[in-house]
């Protein structure tokens, strides 16, 4: 039973009543908890049947259609307009015309590794996570990039009689570079006033074309040489003809006053490049020489047949007494460590990096395996120092590295940093951290 009481009541022309007479009066139809203890008189009145106590509980709970986002084609490019549908079916295949239904879209940094090419890296430093591109300041870091970018499109409508609301939406990169995630949400609210939420995700490509890097090794003493590898490949993971070009840029923290309070930024300083040559693998290959200790990166870059950039940078420490200081927002005494591969064999030599903010460090590093196996006293200078280690037998799965550093006060001058440094990075200090390394059995 539908009661429309508009007619009466103006002022509820957009409310229906639904329920059932009992009597001479109008009551709420059975609930749930209800039919299934047999008040409502609904045996021989069955339109399906289910084997599943738990898929009955659902049907019941959830509705009488089904609601799906259509994004059209599998592969998008940024810049372009995709045509997409909310799409509004009850469960006996009708559309569910009438309908009221909206939509909504959200964008962030997205990431795409082509397939078949185990052990490169795509993506530009962004997209890869290693670092933030945005300031710090006394607030610390600011969780997921910029609070809001502006792009928010949305509409709302009603469903036709195919059971269908289509929108069109013009997939702007804004300032995100690369690849970029467009999250799709879209919800209809069925004639028993029953609202149903989908969403779903595309990522809209830059280029036609992806760029694909590894090196020798991440790490590598200043002065010493690193060996890159580089391809060009389609979305597919098919090796392309195309040459990227290299640069090589060091990365530091740069920090100013702004408006009476300072702020922290990361920088990059191009200082070479790498011209690659087919090696005997087939792939692009180059190799170059970084000068001093620091953080620097390699970044390819290759145009698609439409001209259409894509970039993607291999990370690289250089360790060496050259003190390059880095900066974490509210983790001024904390030490972070890296090794150089992500499996190691009982027997093999690992190295492990030990990223300081102290200009000297002093302290110990264990290696433990269900006790302690290892201990070392450390004395380095610079912020970055490697200990090569070598994985003993018997330690599958995981062995664990431990570092402590300690280090008393340093002059500001010694730090290149102002006298009123507000963060007090010379005071006296110490820092830990832990890495683990995954063992494979033999």
């Amino acid at each position: 039973l539908v009661i429309d009481v508009g007619e009466l009541y103006p002022e509820t022309s957009n409310l229906r009543l639904r329920g059932r007479i009992e009597g001479r009066r109008v009551v709420p139809y059975f609930s749930r908890a209800q039919i299934d203890q047999g008040l409502a008189a609904v045996a021989g009145k069955e339109i399906a049947w289910v084997d599943d106590p738990v898929e009955l509980f659902f049907l019941q709970v959830q509705g009488s259609g089904r609601v799906k986002l259509d994004t059209g084609e599998p592969v998008h490019f940024v810049g372009e307009t995709l045509n997409a549908k909310v799409v509004g079916t009850y469960l006996f295949g009708g559309g569910m015309a009438g309908a009221q239904a909206s939509w909504s879209v959200s964008r962030s940094q997205g990431s795409y590794s082509p397939p078949k090419n185990s052990g490169y890296t795509f993506g530009d430093l962004e997209a890869l996570g290693a670092y933030d591109p945005y300031d710090f300041g006394w607030g610390g870091r600011r969780w997921g990039g910029k609070p809001n970018d502006g792009f928010s499109p949305s509409g709302e409508g009603i469903l036709d009689n195919r059971g269908v609301l289509s929108f069109s939406v013009k997939l702007e990169p804004g300032e995100l570079k690369g690849p970029v995630t467009y999250l799709f949400n879209g919800n209809v609210t069925d004639l028993n006033r029953q609202r149903q939420w989908v969403n779903a995700s595309v990522v809209a490509h830059a280029s036609s074309r992806y760029v694909g890097l590894k090196v020798d090794t991440p790490f590598v003493k200043e002065g010493s040489q690193v060996k890159l590898f580089a391809r060009s490949v389609d979305l597919d993971g098919n090796v392309t003809t195309e040459k990227p070009t290299v640069e090589l840029v060091r990365r530091k923290w740069v920090k100013t006053k702004e408006n009476g309070r300072w702020l922290h930024k990361e920088e990059e300083e191009k200082v070479g490049s790498c011209e690659l040559a087919k090696d005997a693998t087939g792939d692009w290959a180059c190799v170059t020489t970084l000068p001093s200790a620091g953080d620097y990166a390699l970044r390819a870059t290759v145009k698609d047949p439409q001209g259409r950039p894509s970039v993607s940078a291999a990370r690289v420490y250089c360790h060496g007494k050259a003190f390059s200081p880095w900066f974490r927002p509210g983790r001024n005494s904390e030490v972070e460590l890296s090794s150089d591969k992500t499996h190691y064999n009982p027997g093999e030599s690992a190295q492990v990096l030990i990223k300081s903010q102290f200009p000297r460090s002093y302290g110990l590093l264990t290696v433990e395996c269900e006790g302690r196996r290892e201990l070392r006293v450390l004395d380095f200078e610079g912020a970055l120092h490697t200990e090569q280690l070598t994985v003993p037998q018997g330690v599958e799965p995981n062995l664990v590295v431990r570092v402590a550093l300690v280090r008393g006060r340093v002059k500001p001058e010694e730090l290149g940093v102002p006298e009123d440094d507000p963060d007090d990075r010379g005071r006296p200090s110490f820092a830990a951290a832990a890495t683990t390394l995954t063992v494979d059995k033999t």
